[in-house]
């Protein structure tokens, strides 16, 4: 992608290239926040939903590694990690929070 873009995904055809260009689900952009995709709208929302606590987590290690406070996931943890079906079941949460009635 060009440095002369505004790196502002404004349409289909950005959002496209964007996704060819990373080969993943989710793009931090420099100055911008992020962009997920997925196979369905509750998929991509549930991967930014996600993608902002993993970052919170990630932030919070950050300065407990900093204290000398290391923790990390074990095995039991890391098969818990949310699967396509927790996506369908929060997708009614997740909708409410966006457009409540």
């Amino acid at each position: 992608m060009p440095r002369s873009t505004d790196l502002l995904v404004k349409t289909p055809n950005l959002g496209r290239r964007w996704q060819d260009a990373r080969r993943s689900p989710a793009a931090l952009m420099r100055g911008h926040g992020s962009v997920t995709v997925g196979e369905s709208l509750p998929r991509a929302v549930g991967r930014s939903i996600y993608l902002e606590t993993s970052a919170r987590m990630q932030l919070q290690r950050s300065r407990s590694r900093a204290r000398g406070q290391d923790t990390y996931l074990d095995d039991q943890e890391v098969r818990a990690f949310p699967s396509e079906s927790d996506y369908k079941r929060a997708w009614p949460m997740w909708r409410l929070k966006a457009c409540p009635a």
